[in-house]
């Protein structure tokens, strides 16, 4: 599902907060999500990203995902 137009999720691992990933669409980020952490985890994330709104987070162990408004 794509997102509002100028929101996105916005994707960073735990071990390189370095980088952040920019998504605009819940089933690009389940493609990013599932290959790592399996199709559970994966499925989780991209169903509360369809949900969330700008400024709610969503923390796992290993990345968090922040709904932005760019």
């Amino acid at each position: 599902m794509r997102f509002s137009y100028g929101v996105e999720a916005r994707l960073v691992f735990t071990k390189d907060p370095k980088y952040a990933y920019y998504y605009n669409d819940s089933y690009d980020l389940y493609e990013k999500l599932e290959p790592m952490f399996g199709h559970n985890i994966a499925e989780d994330a991209m169903c509360w990203s369809e949900m969330a709104i700008v400024g709610m987070y969503y923390e796992h162990d290993e990345f968090t995902i922040e709904m932005v408004e760019v």
